[in-house]
């Protein structure tokens, strides 16, 4: 089977001889009226000045014709190479990124295991008492809920590739879903001494799926901790203006260290900094919150270089009308 680098030269070994051939034959219609006109004379068939200029004329418009077909096709050649190099880039940078995606999923997947198995096992052998038990369980119960997480995301990411995620819609109250993540993350994080603040404005409905938001804000709160640095600060901030609800995830780490703000959202994609090399992950938790957030009708943008330092997460949804809200309190 013919490599992709092998194909690629192919065709541009055959393009540039095309090109090639039709710079030869334009040269060529270019003297075809000197060349007749002085064989025709050779022959013994004088001209006049007005033949030869119409032989002349005629080689002209061969050639332009030639020239319009000729570049035409140069131009259609030209446009399959780049598509190709262009499908062969985004196949080579795909390739790399599922490599990268297998080796992370694996450590991902292996490491809470391994890690709770070494803490239950020194449980149950009788090597810590007490105290350090309690420890060694607690240690263990936030690896499995690790493990957990990291399943979920892998099958939630699954759901929405397969098909368009089906979400229960219903009017929400989006400082509440926030403020309930938040106290249950904080329990989660605080043995890494991470601070995780809420600002939580008050009207903030919207309509959406419970669990969904409860994922995408989740994510965002994880992340934020695991890239936030040390003893990691991580603000959850929401707000509204006459029609739009807003959802602010923000950290005060070392920001995206140079990744394009744009790209952070798709599959597998991560920085490439020292930062992020050193944390675990696979690239798929920001790209599960964007196929959320747009399947409640949303979007979502990351924003770096912040004032401060750190990066920012900005969600908006459509707000709901206090008439509907009272409706759903009641």
């Amino acid at each position: 089977m013919i490599s992709r680098k092998k194909a690629f030269v192919l065709y541009a070994s055959s393009a540039a001889f095309v090109v090639a051939l039709l710079a030869w034959w334009a040269f060529f219609f270019g003297r075809q009226g000197t060349l007749l006109a002085n064989r025709m004379q050779s022959a013994g068939a004088p001209l006049t000045d007005e033949q030869i200029a119409t032989l002349h004329a005629v080689a002209g418009e061969t050639q332009r014709m030639f020239l319009a077909e000729g570049l035409t096709l140069c131009i259609l050649l030209l446009g399959g190479m780049w598509s190709i190099l262009r499908t062969m880039t985004r196949e080579l940078a795909l390739e790399r990124q599922q490599k990268n995606f297998l080796s992370a999923i694996t450590h991902e997947l292996r490491s809470p295991i391994a890690s709770a198995r070494l803490y239950v096992e020194s449980v149950l052998l009788g090597r810590a008492d007490g105290e350090k038990k309690d420890r060694y369980l607690q240690r263990a119960m936030l690896d499995l809920d690790r493990l957990r997480t990291r399943v979920d995301d892998l099958l939630e990411t699954a759901r929405v590739n397969s098909a368009k995620p089906t979400l229960d819609i219903e009017p929400l109250d989006l400082s509440g879903i926030a403020r309930d993540v938040v106290e249950r993350l904080s329990k989660e994080h605080a043995v890494r001494g991470a601070k995780i603040e809420l600002d939580a404005g008050s009207g903030v409905w919207v309509r959406t799926d419970a669990r969904a938001l409860d994922t995408v804000i989740s994510n965002l709160v994880s992340n934020a901790v695991k890239y936030g640095g040390k003893d990691p600060r991580v603000l959850v901030r929401t707000e509204h203006t006459r029609t739009k609800a807003l959802l602010y995830v923000r950290d005060y780490g070392p920001g995206l260290g140079g990744a394009d703000p744009k790209r952070i959202f798709e599959p597998f994609v991560r920085g490439d900094d020292a930062n992020v090399r050193a944390k675990g992950g696979v690239g798929l938790g920001l790209y599960l919150v964007r196929e959320l957030v747009m399947a409640m009708g949303g979007r979502v943008r990351a924003k770096d270089g912040l004032e401060g330092g750190g990066t920012e997460i900005e969600i908006e949804l459509a707000l709901v009308e206090p008439r509907v809200r009272a409706e759903a309190k009641a």
